[in-house]
């Protein structure tokens, strides 16, 4: 006789996770309403179960909306519990409903069926239908207790945690698809922090003085951050996946209070070039927003799934600089979902993992800027009020000390050779190279590997501007000194407000590669770019009064690199490239640029052009290519009618200028010596030649507008290049020994 089956023993529930929606209402009921199926093979996420809220926590205590996904749709078909079927209560239930006055957010994390059952239904205690404690481990905990010989659930213990948790550090992984907009471009995530006991006030420091977000703050409020923008177009992908942890420098149990909620943003910038064209302001475009009241127990070191709202960008009646306009939305009764959600993970991080190392731009609170001592804040350059600061000693700006300075050339004097020095620069510990005077004749502009700094005529540092993370090769400035834009081998062009004693970029135009030139056009509201793809482009202002410059025109033509770009009429401009051919471009009278001529001159074929530069007049053009030759081009025959010798340049970028009155050429030489030759003649006058200058292979040379002062610049990468000289000329000067001054012309007199 067979043996009857032995009993089945008593398994758990290890399916995929369930599905659990938990609502708080006014009248809670003192029993618990537990509604727990395998998930069908179809998910159905609008057919949700619930759980009362009283039983899982204390009064003190919100609890979101949990949602669980299953990793895996297969279901265990183990024999369960009879469960109670609340079929009918769910009917009533939606799944993206949330109470209006309670605040709770919806997130959706994963849940182990096994934690459910035994946390929420009590399946490890002795019987099994005895209640939940108010200390019992909510759903979800990561520590519970999973012994079966566990006679009730035992409170979580976060003392571990509390010893090991640092500083605050929230992931922003990624977003849904957000809907289909022409404004979307790259979009990024704001995170606020703000005190619910406060009316919507940031969160204030524990410390005023406290750099929180970032490094140098001067707030007593913690700042909200923003993520890097993620852009569809380079990233090739709708879905916007940022994937960056944004560092708070506080302790994590100070900001994750019962009164503290985040507040998530999805913004995007929208330019003067978009604006227009899809019908939307220039400025902050706002997306969606979502919440979350953060909590160790529930919410922390999970991922969660935070359910979008509509942003309400009208709705901004009492938003002031210290409430953000988020939490009026949050108030506000006529909420509505956005079809999307957020991905993100509030975690703690200790302060010995942070990034504390000095860098160019600072990415973490606890880490410091190099060169920002040197900055506009100790010297207030073009500030409303020229009153010296007495507490730290601060000079006044160049522009009100040298605002009365009267130049030594007078209109339309010969320029002279100048043979006595006023200051050596030290910008870089490589030098630099390329060097450029404003038009006003108070700043020089130096371009150094990576900042660019700008000295007063007297030799004062006025401002170092970080930005760049490559070598600068070619600097501009606007008409009136307010603008100055640098072109960098980080595949940018760096448009700098001067006026507005900003030390970060008005804009950035971003480039495929190097970018090697880049000047101001006439009309001024045309900038022009030569990059290392051959491609010159044209950047238009967007509008006659705005400060924001779009991609126009591509202009083709050049086979190799473009190397230099000169201004010449207006509306027209020279471009030279890497084989010795030159363009002539020139604008019709609907602002499109096309080719007016190409030179292909035989003796520099095949030849780098460094600089191209048009003599005062506009009748001749100044070529310096990489054959250790100068010349001079008539523009009008495009023939070669001088040629000026002296100097070596067979390899390094080293460049040339001409004196305002057309009388000299200046040239940078790569055995560390500056030429002077006579533009007309091509004699070569002098040169200059010191210890401080043999150590350069490439470099820059400028002449002053208004005055017979130059400036010279070398750059190596060896850590051992020159200074930057600046010279003036002394009349009636004995000696030049100072300046290592050799006249080679017997007819060149300093009286």
């Amino acid at each position: 006789m067979a043996e009857p089956p032995k009993p089945l023993p008593r398994t758990k529930l290890r399916s995929a996770p369930v599905r659990i929606l938990i609502e708080s209402d006014d009248e809670l009921s003192s029993d618990v309403k537990v509604n727990i199926r395998p998930r069908p093979s179809v998910p159905n996420i609008l057919t949700p179960h619930f759980i009362s809220q009283n039983e899982l926590r204390n009064s003190t205590q919100d609890l979101s909306t949990v949602i669980a996904i299953p990793d895996n749709p297969e279901v265990d078909e183990s024999p369960k519990k009879n469960l109670p079927n609340n079929d009918s209560v769910n009917s009533n239930i939606k799944t993206t409903e949330i109470s209006e006055t309670s605040g709770k957010s919806n997130i959706i994390e994963q849940i182990d069926e096994d934690d459910v059952v035994d946390k929420i239904l009590g399946l490890k205690s002795e019987t099994s239908d005895r209640k939940i404690e108010k200390n019992a481990t909510p759903v979800g905990s990561a520590k519970s207790a999973k012994s079966d010989n566990a006679s009730s659930v035992e409170p979580p213990n976060d003392s571990s945690s509390e010893k090991n948790e640092d500083l605050l550090a929230i992931h922003i992984h990624r977003s849904d698809c957000l809907k289909m907009d022409r404004v979307i471009r790259h979009p990024s995530v704001i995170v606020h922090i703000v005190d619910m006991e406060k009316n919507g006030q940031y969160l204030q420091k524990t410390e005023p003085n406290k750099n929180v977000t970032y490094n140098q703050e001067q707030s007593n409020f913690i700042l909200p951050v923003l993520t890097r923008p993620f852009n569809f177009k380079d990233r090739q992908s709708i879905i916007p996946e940022w994937d960056e942890i944004l560092t708070f420098n506080e302790n994590t149990s100070y900001i994750i209070k019962p009164s503290t909620i985040l507040f998530f943003e999805i913004v995007d910038f929208v330019d003067a070039s978009h604006s227009d064209s899809e019908n939307a302001s220039v400025g902050w475009h706002r997306i969606a927003w979502a919440f979350l009241k953060p909590n160790k127990t529930y919410n922390f070191k999970k991922i969660l799934r935070l359910q979008l709202y509509k942003a309400n960008p009208k709705m901004t009646s009492i938003s002031t600089s210290n409430v953000p306009s988020v939490y009026t939305w949050f108030r506000s009764k006529s909420r509505k979902p956005y079809p999307s959600t957020l991905f993100v993970t509030v975690d703690s991080i200790s302060s010995c993992k942070v990034d504390s190392k000095p860098q160019q731009r600072s990415c973490t609170p606890l880490q410091p800027e190099v060169g920002s001592e040197a900055s506009v804040k100790s010297l207030a350059i073009f500030s409303s009020d020229g009153e010296e600061d007495s507490k730290n000693g601060e000079h006044l700006s160049a522009i009100y000390r040298l605002s009365n300075i009267e130049w030594s050339r007078l209109p339309g004097q010969s320029c002279h050779i100048p043979n006595s020095k006023i200051a050596s620069l030290y910008p870089d510990p490589q030098g630099c190279l390329v060097v450029k005077f404003s038009h006003s004749g108070i700043f020089l502009a130096c371009g150094t590997c990576s900042d660019l700094i700008i000295y007063a005529i007297d030799g004062v540092l006025e401002r170092r501007l970080v930005s760049h993370q490559g070598l600068i090769y070619a600097l501009c400035w606007f008409s009136d000194d307010s603008l100055l834009i640098s072109a960098s081998a980080d595949c940018t062009v760096c448009i700098w407000d001067i006026k507005s004693a900003s030390e970060i970029p008005l804009q950035i135009l971003p480039h495929p590669s190097f970018v090697y030139c880049s000047t101001f056009l006439l009309p001024e509201s045309t900038i022009v770019t030569g990059c290392y793809d051959g491609i010159i482009r044209i950047w238009w202002q967007t509008h006659a009064c705005s400060r924001f410059w779009q991609l126009n025109q591509e202009l083709t033509g050049h086979e190799e690199y473009v190397n230099t770009i000169c201004p010449f009429r207006s509306r027209e401009f020279f471009s030279g490239d890497s084989v010795g051919v030159i363009i002539h471009w020139a604008a019709d009278e609907y602002g499109r640029w096309f080719k007016l001529n190409v030179i292909k001159l035989t003796e520099i074929h095949g030849i780098i052009i460094n600089k191209l530069i048009p003599f005062p007049g506009n009748k001749r053009l100044l070529i310096h290519t990489r054959d250790s030759l100068l010349r001079t081009m008539d523009i009008k025959t495009s023939v070669v009618i001088q040629w000026y010798q002296g100097g070596l340049n067979d390899s390094s970028q080293c460049n040339s200028t001409i004196t305002p009155c057309g009388s000299y050429i200046f040239s940078i030489s790569e055995d560390g010596t500056v030429n002077v030759w006579e533009s007309n003649t091509g004699k070569q006058m002098a040169f200059y030649s010191s210890e401080t200058l043999t150590t350069g292979c490439g470099g820059s040379v400028d002449y002053h507008p208004f005055d017979h002062i130059s400036a010279f610049s070398f750059y190596s990468s060896n850590y051992n290049s020159s200074t930057v000289l600046l010279l003036k000329y002394a009349k009636n000067k004995t000696s030049n020994s100072d300046v290592m001054l050799y006249t080679l012309n017997e007819n060149l007199t300093f009286s």
